[in-house]
């Protein structure tokens, strides 16, 4: 898996693919490349049911020797699930999302 992904689905499409109402597409300020960091789709589930909504993309990495203060680095690929920082998230149903495509890199 890469750290860019394609959307080529509308919103209502995505929302429709996973049985999802359909969000408020003026909410949905999402674009057609997601980066780490940018915002994309996630499905998610709240209070029971599937919902659809924009979230940036990735999970904030503190990096060892980082200074206080700098900003995360936004990351997306589980690269060892031996490190204490996947083994906690990968585990964690709510820490995972659902996307209808991926494009290969």
């Amino acid at each position: 898996m890469c750290n860019l992904y394609t959307e080529r689905l509308s919103a209502a499409e995505v929302a429709a693919h996973f049985g999802v109402e359909p969000p408020d597409i003026a909410a949905m300020n999402v674009p057609d490349e997601v980066y780490p960091g940018y915002p994309g789709m996630v499905v998610r589930e709240a209070e029971g049911k599937r919902v659809l909504q924009s979230m940036v993309w990735g999970f904030p990495l503190v990096l060892r020797g980082m200074k206080p203060g700098s900003k995360p680095k936004p990351v997306n690929n589980i690269a060892d699930l031996r490190k204490p920082m996947w083994v906690g998230l990968a585990r964690k149903p709510q820490w995972r999302c659902l996307r209808a495509r991926t494009e290969s890199c």
